[in-house]
């Protein structure tokens, strides 16, 4: 279903686009101010970097441990992996079997995600 409304959504994009050049469309996002691009972008980084964090509380609290920047990592590839697989569900595939490595346990590493998704 998910899937069906992206394709939908993306046909009504093209639709709307189709007559536009490139430059109707690079000169809104010429006209960005570059502070609230930075702002926005170091939000967005600071948000990523909680879930990481948030991600590790709960892998410390299972016994594990797993460095802070293999998590962060982990955590950016798995959004990476949502961005093109439907669902939600690629990138928490993605995290469990990184994470998996460091536990040894695949049953316990779907846990810890599965109770952060939460």
């Amino acid at each position: 279903m998910k899937l069906a409304i992206s394709l939908i959504l993306f046909v009504v994009y093209i639709f709307f686009i189709q007559d536009k050049s490139f430059g109707d469309i690079w000169r809104p996002i010429r006209n960005v101010s570059l502070l609230w691009l930075a702002a926005a972008l170091s939000l967005h980084v600071v948000g990523q970097l909680i879930s990481a964090v948030r991600w590790r509380i709960l892998i410390q609290a299972s016994g594990d441990k797993v460095p802070l920047l293999f998590l962060v990592q982990s955590y950016l590839v798995g959004m990476f992996f949502n961005l093109f697989l439907p669902g939600r569900i690629g990138g928490d595939v993605m995290r469990i079997w990184d994470s998996s490595r460091y536990s040894k346990s695949l049953s316990k590493s779907s846990a810890v995600v599965v109770v952060e998704r939460l």
